[in-house]
């Protein structure tokens, strides 16, 4: 009898009639444990390291609650429990008036300064630590284009990132590493790293016609 042998190479299984992709094996504990490492690192990033302020993060800060319920629902999201992740979402919007979509992959070490006002789209990425003040989007503008491999609509930021109040960032744009981003600035190109951009804000002043009141 003849016995046709296999090999396997990579994620596919090769043999001599054709190659079949072999699918890898859920791991619920290890997606737990990336979580809750992401869920600490968020603690302390809120904290700055200090035990007192570890506890006051966990029961009093109401921004690190809605990163904390961004975590559960993108969970329940990679575990094809998406109902359960727009519950949560719908949730956070009512009593936080944060729009964090859970599909988005935020790092660990992401923190919302007032929170109010945030807007994050479903296919936004962090790469490290972000601190994000209120009124901020991080957003698609109907552009896409192919980042490593992969086809984005979203802004992706590479880590160490500081974005200040009602800024916003719109389209499939890469913001590198160590860049501060003004309050109110509008961007739509790449932002090198360790670059620090504002908007000109320009002051038009007129003289006031006392007649005309």
């Amino acid at each position: 009898m003849f016995e046709e042998k296999t090999r396997k190479h990579g994620s596919y299984e090769i043999s001599g009639r054709r190659m079949e992709r072999v699918q890898a094996p859920f791991s619920y504990h290890k997606l737990r444990g990336s979580k809750m490492t992401k869920v600490i690192q968020d603690i302390k990033a809120f904290s700055d390291g200090s035990r007192s302020g570890f506890i006051r993060t966990i029961f009093l800060n109401t921004n690190f609650h809605c990163v904390l319920f961004y975590r559960i629902s993108h969970f329940f999201y990679l575990t094809h429990l998406s109902f359960i992740s727009q519950i949560i979402k719908f949730i956070t919007r009512i009593i936080y008036s944060v729009d964090i979509d859970y599909r988005a992959e935020l790092a660990g070490g992401f923190v919302l300064m007032h929170g109010i006002g945030v807007v994050i789209g479903s296919t936004v990425k962090t790469s490290g630590p972000v601190t994000v003040y209120q009124g901020v989007t991080l957003g698609a503008n109907n552009k896409a284009r192919d980042y490593n491999g992969k086809l984005i609509e979203n802004p992706v930021i590479l880590g160490n990132n500081i974005i200040y109040a009602n800024a916003c960032i719109l389209g499939p744009v890469i913001i590198g590493e160590n860049s501060i981003i003004g309050a109110g600035t509008i961007i739509t190109k790449d932002i090198p790293s360790n670059m620090k951009v504002f908007s000109k804000q320009e002051l038009v002043s007129r003289q006031m016609d006392p007649c005309s009141e």
